[in-house]
């Protein structure tokens, strides 16, 4: 299995390309990276943010600081809200 990083400016590109490489077992939730990343990349500032997604559960939020998340945000969130959070683990 791979590591892999999708970045690209159109969500609709962005979104098909995970699910691609999700069917082939590639990508990886939010807790698993911090928690894969957290011993190798100590100074790494994790943000998590989440709106519970499709089941509306937001308790991967503790599970997020927990396993290393500097930061954590509940969707929908000002424009503030996000600037402030980076500000304050930066």
């Amino acid at each position: 299995m791979a590591r892999i990083l999708v970045i690209d400016d159109e969500d609709i590109v962005r979104k098909s390309i995970s699910q691609m490489l999700e069917s082939e077992g590639h990508d990886k939730d939010g807790l698993e990276i911090i928690r894969e990343l957290r011993p190798d990349y100590p100074l790494v500032k994790f943000l998590a943010i989440t709106g519970g997604g499709a089941t509306g559960n937001l308790d991967f939020l503790p599970q997020a600081k927990a396993f290393g998340a500097h930061a954590t945000l509940r969707k929908p969130f000002l424009r503030e809200d996000l600037l402030g959070t980076i500000a304050d683990i930066m």
